[in-house]
């Protein structure tokens, strides 16, 4: 638009993006990875209108847009206004800003209610607290069923039945287990695809029948792939349940990934995967709620509600994205310092393992507690 307002008559427009089906061989081949077109590609991959199209249907005074953006930067602040737009799709850059109150809000805080179209107006009519709201405008899921409840009793909400029925299904030895891994939009190496992960870590508590808890890890650099499956085959138990949290988007994805890079070693990589049991599903599904989660069931915002002495806070590596942050840096530091990457980085996955190990026994120690007070008031 600001071309053809500057006279400058447009014929083409096409796009350079990657092409997601390609997978490399031994060298790089940037003819086929990527595509130049003339359209845009729908969510299927698909070419879907053409680009020149899409911009001519839009109209923009640009005039219009100036005088705008002049009286944008010579006001004050603007107001800020809550809505959903501001988490749809993901949180919105300044969502942390403009929700500075959060921090204030009681554990119960309606602000806190999970997938609720209604909690931002609710808010602004002063509904304070998730029991505040009529329950006529939730959403039915089960998770806001457990908040709601949670915020009634003033405690911790558990379906009985429910967790009894999910913790029947683990088998001992309990393997606790967590990766970290790098994405990389140009593959760096063979038989890998566009956006695929390379996983240089994971980390291994494993728990027998008898108590003892021991763990094992691997840390690799470069194209670890391979010895990252082998090491993860020898040292996972052939047999009983391997704990993960949030698996299906994460660790056991990844190991489908691995498999179809590395067929030969599929039998054993599906195995595996078919022994996973997902940690986050007794949060995902309310089953289990405590206020104390504010809305949220990440590792670190489930580790204090069950061992408030265990905080990541006191690691040097706190989070995912600052774990791959400092592998980039890794093969680019010295020795020494490589030493503390490679230490900080192991420390904190060890870190998630140990707090599955702890959020596991945790909802085995609540059910115990509930079963006793059911128990108690029956008599």
């Amino acid at each position: 638009l600001i071309l053809e307002e500057a006279g400058l008559k447009i014929k083409a427009i096409k796009a350079l993006s990657l092409n997601k089906e390609y997978c490399r061989k031994d060298a790089l081949d940037l003819n086929e990875l990527f595509v130049l077109s003339d359209h845009l590609f729908n969510r299927r991959n698909k070419p879907s209108k053409p680009i020149l199209e899409l911009i001519d249907q839009i109209e923009v005074d640009l005039d219009l847009e100036i005088d705008l953006l002049d009286t944008l930067f010579s006001s004050s602040a603007p107001s800020v206004v809550h809505s959903r737009i501001c988490t749809q799709g993901r949180k919105c850059a300044y969502y942390d800003l403009c929700f500075q109150e959060e921090e204030k809000e009681p554990n119960d805080s309606i602000l806190f209610l999970s997938t609720s179209q209604n909690k931002l107006e609710a808010y602004e009519r002063g509904v304070t607290q998730i029991k505040e709201l009529d329950p006529s405008l939730l959403e039915g899921f089960p998770l806001q069923y457990a908040q709601y409840m949670a915020s009634k009793m003033n405690r911790t909400f558990i379906d009985g039945l429910a967790l009894q029925t999910w913790l029947s299904k683990i088998e001992y030895p309990i393997s606790y287990l967590d990766f970290e891994w790098d994405t990389f939009p140009i593959p760096p190496y063979q038989n890998m695809h566009p956006f695929d992960v390379l996983c240089f870590q994971y980390s291994l508590h494993i728990e027998r029948k008898n108590g003892t808890l021991g763990h094992v890890d691997f840390f690799g650099t470069g194209d670890c792939r391979k010895d990252f499956i082998e090491s993860l085959i020898e040292n996972v138990p052939k047999e009983g349940t391997i704990l993960v949290y949030n698996m299906d988007g994460a660790e056991k994805l990844r190991l489908i990934q691995l498999s179809e890079q590395f067929p030969e070693y599929e039998k054993d990589l599906m195995a595996i995967c078919e022994r996973m049991i997902d940690l986050s599903k007794p949060f995902e599904q309310g089953i289990y709620y405590d206020s104390r989660m504010r809305g949220h069931y990440s590792l670190k915002n489930l580790l204090p509600v069950f061992r408030a002495d265990y905080t990541y806070e006191d690691l040097d590596i706190q989070n995912g994205m600052s774990a791959v942050y400092a592998y980039r840096n890794y093969e680019k530091s010295s020795a020494s310092e490589q030493a503390d990457i490679q230490h900080a980085i192991r420390v904190y996955c060890m870190m998630d393992t140990y707090a599955e190990y702890v959020i596991f026994h945790g909802l085995q120690h609540q059910l115990e507690q509930y079963q006793k007070q059911i128990m108690k008031s029956e008599d």
